[in-house]
């Protein structure tokens, strides 16, 4: 059975405030095995958008990101 991610979108607020809709990305990391990978994933994301969301599922190789990003 695999694993839905679960995590918050960003803050409608947040979006209404700068003009943005919300965006909701899954994406499949199958080289993605360790607490590592899954740092090197937020890390690269939050540098291009500090308020992004995101949460890593080991077991499944899934990783989700929330941003107000670009439309």
């Amino acid at each position: 059975m695999q694993k839905t991610l679960t995590f918050p979108a960003p803050e409608p607020a947040d979006c209404a405030r700068i003009s943005k809709k919300a965006h909701i990305m899954k994406f499949h990391v199958p080289e993605m095995s360790c607490g590592h990978c899954t740092a090197a994933i937020t890390k690269g994301v939050k540098s291009a958008d500090p308020s992004a969301e995101v949460e890593t599922d080991l077991e499944t190789r899934l990783s989700g990101i929330s941003t107000c990003g670009p439309n």
